[in-house]
């Protein structure tokens, strides 16, 4: 185990090595002064076990949305018995639409944080259901958050263990 961490300025981009101790602080990058974050070694991390509490909570929102998937079947399956009126047809359904900008998938990833963080399950299964609609994105950017030095400014306040744990059980919940 090497005495310095090395990461890399999202600013100037040079390469600068960092003591240990310096893990999980903000610093200045000596080439260009800004702020960097110097990330705790993955090593170094622990992950932190849901309570019970929790789990009763996860399997709560589990049989919420069980239970609005079946609903939304029962209405899809009365509209297609309805019977269809003759008439103009319709115009063909739009393309799909263009998969939203990287900032917005990295804003709802950050209200799925926050929301896990204060224990509100409910939103936070909402909002992980409003992004598997561009699962393949939003994998790639929890990915990319996962191993990123710099956290977005919304969820620096939650300790490392809890953010690396939130960030896997969305990539499971996608």
């Amino acid at each position: 185990m090497s005495d310095r961490i090395q990461i890399t300025c999202e600013h100037c981009n040079h390469v600068i090595k960092a003591p240990r101790k310096a893990a999980g602080r903000r610093g200045k990058c000596p080439y260009c002064h800004n702020s960097i974050y110097v990330p705790t070694p993955s090593d170094e991390l622990e992950e932190i076990p849901f309570s019970s509490a929790s789990n009763e909570a996860l399997a709560k929102a589990d049989r919420l949305t069980k239970e609005a998937l079946e609903v939304a079947a029962n209405i899809r399956r009365e509209k297609d018995e309805t019977p269809k009126k003759a008439g103009p047809t319709p115009d063909p359904p739009a393309t799909a639409k263009p998969a939203p900008p990287v900032t917005d998938i990295t804003r709802a990833i950050c209200r799925y944080l926050q929301a896990m963080q204060v224990s509100e399950l409910e939103r936070a299964e909402g909002i992980a259901g409003e992004l598997k609609g561009s699962a393949r994105q939003v994998k790639s950017k929890i990915q990319q958050m996962m191993v990123d030095a710099m956290r977005p400014d919304e969820v620096r306040g939650i300790p490392d263990g809890l953010y690396q744990g939130f960030l896997r059980k969305l990539l499971e919940q996608l």
